[in-house]
């Protein structure tokens, strides 16, 4: 794990920095206090949940010390989100074009080739 404040390495479990003794301020905040606060926040599942339904949420903060920003998308086949829907669309898209340009003119060529074949060998055999 690194600080966050002068970015050396410092133990998994250790809260204050070895190296510059910085120790992030950690406080629990009431619903109403986290409303307001303009800094990073760990949320509790029933947030989570709520801002997950639609499966895309951002969220950014910056400080003196620090710039974070979170994008989430979900991909979930059970949400049936937008994103899942294009992905979905490109994915079938993607499919029928391989078939259009690749799969069907090489089945022509082989077919072509084949009646080709067919007949010189009736007018070499004739």
């Amino acid at each position: 794990m690194h600080c966050s404040d002068c970015g050396k390495e410092k133990g998994d479990h250790a809260n204050a920095c070895p190296h510059c003794g910085y120790a992030p301020n950690i406080t629990v905040l009431s619903p109403e206090e986290r409303e307001q606060f303009q800094g990073v926040t760990i949320e509790q599942n029933e947030r989570q949940e709520e801002r997950r339904a639609n499966g895309y949420y951002e969220y950014t903060s910056t400080g003196p010390n620090h710039r974070v920003h979170v994008r989430h998308i979900s991909f979930d086949s059970t949400g049936g989100g937008f994103w899942s829907r294009i992905l979905i669309i490109l994915a079938v898209l993607g499919f029928i074009a391989a078939l259009l340009f690749v799969a069907l003119p090489l089945a022509l060529i082989v077919i072509a080739v084949a009646a080709l074949a067919s007949l010189v060998i009736k007018l070499i055999f004739r």
